[in-house]
C-alpha cells in the first residue's frame, strides 16, 4: 500500500462527491491506495452518500465516530492507515485528477518525508486534471527541514503535504484534539523534522471558500474559540522557539517562528475587538501572550505599513488597548440597538 488518504467528514452532504471523485480518478490501481473517511458524527447524509461509493470502490473504507473535532478524526485515521505516505484532504475540497501517480514516484523516488505541492482557492466544484509540464520531471531540489522552513517558512493548512508514514509514527505526533487550527500546530511540529523535504510548483489541491468554515465563522461561540485556539498556537509556538534556543537551531529558523507567532498574536487581538469578550478577557489574553513573549509585539511583519504599524503601536500600548476596546465594544452595542 503506497498512500492512505485521510478525510475527515462532517455534515459535507453536498460536497463529499466530488471529493471522492476527484481521488478515484487517478493515475495508480485501486489496491496501491486507500481512502479512509471518518465520519465525525454527521447528522446529514453524508455517510450514507459515501457508503454508495463503498458499494462500488474496495479502496474506500468509513469509519463512525462521535462528534469529536476534526483533530480527533484525522487522529483515528492515523491509527487504521496502512499506506507508505499519508495524506489529509478536507471533504469540501479536492486534487486533481491523474495526479497520484506523479507525486508517488517523486516522493518515492527521492526518499522524501515530507513532499510539498501548490493549492488554490476556489469557489467553483470542478474537476481538472493533473497538468505535466516540461519541467515535471526534471531533478527537484532536496532541503533538510530545517534550512527549508528558515528560507521559505511553511503553510499552515495539512493539505499542502503529503507526509511518509514511519517519518510521522518516528516524530509521534498527533493532532490537537482540544483546540481548532491544529493543523497549523501540527505543521509547525512535523516540517522543520524533516530530514528530506522537497515542495513542487505543480498545482494538485482546489481549497472550496465555504461559509460555513471555521476560519469564516461569525457567531460568537466560534468567535469565541477561534480566539482561544490561536492563543493556544501561540503559546505552543513560543515552546518550540524556547527549544530551537536552547538547542542552538539556526538563527533564520527562529526567526521565522517569533515572526508567526507575533502576526498570530496581532491578529488575535484584532478578532478580539469582534468578538463577544469582555475587557477582563482581554486583560487575561494579555497576561498570556506576555508570558509566552509575544506581547509587547515585536516582530509583526506588516510593521512597516503606515496602517499596521497605526494598529500595532495601539495594540502594543496596553492604556489605548483597553481604550480602543472598551469604544468598539460600545458602538457596536449602539448599532445593534
Amino acid at each position: 500500500m503506497l498512500l492512505s488518504i485521510i478525510i475527515p467528514l462532517y455534515n459535507n452532504e453536498n460536497l463529499i462527491s466530488n471529493c471522492l471523485d476527484s481521488l478515484l480518478t487517478q493515475d495508480i490501481s485501486k489496491n496501491e491506495y486507500e481512502i479512509i473517511v471518518v465520519n465525525d458524527g454527521s447528522t446529514d447524509n453524508s455517510a450514507f452518500k459515501v457508503q454508495n461509493y463503498i458499494d462500488n470502490n474496495t479502496n474506500i473504507y468509513l469509519i463512525n465516530q462521535p462528534n469529536s473535532g476534526v483533530g480527533a478524526a484525522r487522529n483515528k485515521g492515523i491509527e487504521f492507515a496502512k499506506g507508505a505516505y499519508i495524506y489529509f484532504l478536507d471533504s469540501d475540497d479536492y486534487i486533481a485528477q491523474n495526479c497520484l501517480g506523479f507525486l508517488l514516484q517523486t516522493a518515492i523516488k527521492n526518499k522524501l518525508d515530507i513532499l510539498g505541492f501548490q493549492s488554490e482557492t476556489t469557489k467553483e466544484v470542478k474537476q481538472f486534471n493533473w497538468n505535466e509540464n516540461k519541467n515535471t520531471h526534471n531533478d527537484i531540489e532536496v532541503f533538510n527541514g530545517v534550512n527549508y522552513v528558515a528560507k521559505n517558512g511553511f503553510k499552515d493548512a495539512i493539505w499542502w503535504y503529503i507526509i511518509r508514514r514511519e517519518f510521522l509514527q518516528k516524530t509521534q505526533l498527533k493532532f490537537n484534539e482540544q483546540f481548532w487550527a491544529e493543523d497549523a500546530l501540527f505543521n509547525s511540529k512535523i516540517l522543520y523534522q524533516a530530514e528530506r523535504l522537497s515542495v513542487l510548483n505543480t498545482l494538485i489541491h482546489k481549497y472550496v471558500q465555504v461559509s460555513s468554515s471555521i476560519m469564516h465563522a461569525k457567531d460568537d461561540f466560534k468567535y469565541n474559540k477561534l480566539t482561544y485556539s490561536f492563543l493556544n498556537l501561540v503559546k505552543e509556538l513560543s515552546l518550540i522557539i524556547n527549544y530551537f534556543e536552547t538547542s542552538k537551531i539556526d538563527a533564520g529558523l527562529i526567526l521565522y517562528y517569533k515572526k508567526k507567532r507575533d502576526n498570530l498574536s496581532f491578529f488575535l487581538l484584532g478578532r478580539s475587538f469582534k468578538s463577544n469578550l469582555n475587557l477582563s478577557d482581554l486583560k487575561k489574553i494579555i497576561v498570556t501572550l506576555k508570558k509566552s513573549q509575544a506581547y509587547p509585539i515585536k516582530y509583526f511583519e506588516e510593521k512597516n505599513k503606515l496602517k499596521y504599524r497605526l494598529i500595532l503601536s495601539i495594540f502594543n500600548t496596553k492604556q489605548f488597548l483597553f481604550f480602543s476596546f472598551i469604544t468598539a465594544k460600545f458602538l457596536k452595542k449602539i448599532r445593534s440597538n
